[in-house]
């Protein structure tokens, strides 16, 4: 009966929230995550165009009872403009999130640390920001290098020597990158190649964008689709020992690369037919 709600070409996604709140005056917040994927992964005009449509409708209820909240790449942005009735919706509510400045940085830097014993050599510090303001992806690779750092402490200290010592905020992540790779034997490296271009969607327009792999085109490759602490993490059939190490380190290097593209928050307020988003830079 709900699947059936959602095929209305209008009003679905509106219904099935409706289906959901309580009959008071609560309200649903419905969080649209990455939502450029819309527009690289969804092939078929005539089924996004349907999926606008139920948004912008769900937008308007004069009820105001569904908030809608869109994440969106900035490096995307144009492309819900082109839909008008999204786009009117869009065009005066947006907030720009701008890039950490070094204050901030410095801040989500020592303030951890400090929580947990840990400093950082003034220096390092120093060394660290110079590497990373003004830097696409700034804020996730300046994480990664305090991982790595934290495992690479003197003591409680934090210091430039170890900084250095794996290449900086770029070096150490490339270096984890192909310490990981070269693990493998022959047969896991051609499948993890396999597999990270299967992790890429380009347009007929090169708009690249994550594409999101099913359990069974991996399993057509020759791997098995491990449950770790990445969901669906795949590794090749023949993989043993190694395997329980790259899916522990896994997470890090995830962590590390994820979100380095510029990101936009929109969201619709409740009793206001506009949206707000939020821009983000990093």
């Amino acid at each position: 009966m709900f699947a059936q709600v959602l095929e209305d070409e209008t009003l679905g996604m509106l219904r099935a929230a409706l289906r959901i709140l309580p009959d008071d005056m609560s309200r649903l917040v419905l969080v649209i995550d990455q939502f450029e994927e819309l527009f690289t992964l969804v092939e078929d005009e005539a089924e996004r165009r349907r999926f606008l449509v139920n948004l912008v409708a769900a937008m308007d209820d004069p009820h105001a009872r569904v908030v809608v909240v869109l994440t969106l790449r900035a490096d995307s942005y144009h492309k819900p403009l082109g839909y008008m009735d999204l786009a009117a919706r869009l065009a005066s509510n947006v907030v720009n999130v701008l890039p950490l400045t070094s204050d901030e940085l410095e801040a989500a830097a020592q303030e951890p640390a400090a929580r947990n014993g840990v400093t950082l050599e003034p220096a390092l510090l120093a060394e660290l920001l110079a590497d990373v303001i003004g830097e696409p992806g700034a804020l996730p690779i300046f994480q990664y290098a305090l991982t790595e750092l934290f495992d690479r402490r003197e003591s409680n200290v934090l210091t430039v020597a170890a900084y250095r010592a794996m290449g900086g905020v770029r070096g150490a992540l490339s270096r984890r990158a192909d310490d990981l790779y070269h693990r493998l034997t022959f047969d896991e490296q051609e499948a993890a190649r396999q597999l990270f271009l299967r992790l890429v969607s380009i347009t007929e327009h090169d708009d690249w964008g994550r594409r999101r792999v099913p359990a069974s085109e991996i399993v057509s490759m020759g791997v098995t689709v491990a449950d770790s602490p990445i969901r669906g993490t795949a590794r090749p059939a023949s993989a043993s020992s190694r395997s329980s190490d790259n899916a522990r380190c896994a997470p890090r290097l995830s962590s590390a690369t994820a979100w380095i593209s510029s990101t936009i928050t929109v969201s619709t307020v409740p009793n206001m037919s506009r949206p707000l988003a939020d821009v983000s830079r990093m």
